[in-house]
């Protein structure tokens, strides 16, 4: 809330914040928080007819969404969650080597890429 309220205090964006929806790509946690903060300040308006204290109107034209690279980078983490001892296997037999307990996205797409080509 600290960084959405410094970021408000700029005069053209807290204007364009009130006459458009903005769209926010986040991360999974993020989104959560954002949607949280917009619930809690529509319950406080709804209940006590005021706005409230420290989460500003404007917060209300943000529309919080997983961006495309977080749901990118899901998606590969439960693609070898999934398919594990398969891409294992596969990591042996061209690495040379066993695979980390934990592979980078690099070696998750470098994998699934040979696998691919050789299909």
């Amino acid at each position: 809330m600290t960084l959405l309220n410094e970021v408000l205090k700029v005069e053209p964006l807290r204007k364009f914040a009130c006459e458009y929806l903005v769209p926010v790509p986040m991360d999974n946690p993020g989104v959560h928080a954002l949607r949280t903060a917009i619930r809690l300040r529509r319950e406080w308006v709804s209940t006590f007819n005021e706005e409230h204290p420290t989460i500003p109107k404007e917060i209300d034209s943000l529309f919080p969404h997983i961006g495309p690279l977080h749901l990118s980078l899901n998606m590969r983490e439960t693609f070898f969650t999934e398919h594990q001892d398969f891409l294992r296997l596969a990591h042996r037999m061209v690495a040379g080597k066993e695979m980390t307990k934990k592979p980078s996205p690099q070696v998750i797409d470098y994998l699934v890429t040979v696998l691919a080509c050789a299909w």
